[in-house]
């Protein structure tokens, strides 16, 4: 996940701090772009990477019906919300 983040609970809170339940559709799309390459779509360092990436996993959600299509568009058209200082994970 990035930051020496293992699981989403400790990439939540490194990313957004936040909790998993206090995700937006939006934080939880980006957190789910990350495994595929957590350096290619770090969010801080490859942002235009990083929405890319977070806006297909959103079209992958309303494809599959997980979500309606007034949430997909709003989720696509926000910015990424990240704490001031991201913190890496203590493992």
């Amino acid at each position: 996940m990035g930051l020496n983040c293992f699981g989403v609970e400790d990439a939540a809170m490194a990313y957004f701090g936040k909790s998993v339940d206090e995700l937006t559709l939006e934080d939880a799309a980006l957190l789910a772009a990350l495994p595929r390459a957590p350096s290619q779509y770090n969010p801080e360092r490859n942002a235009d990477r990083a929405i890319e990436r977070r806006n297909f996993i959103i079209d992958e959600m309303l494809e599959a019906g997980l979500i309606a299509s007034a949430q997909a568009e709003q989720a696509s058209e926000t910015d990424i919300a990240l704490r001031s200082l991201l913190v890496p994970c203590q493992n």
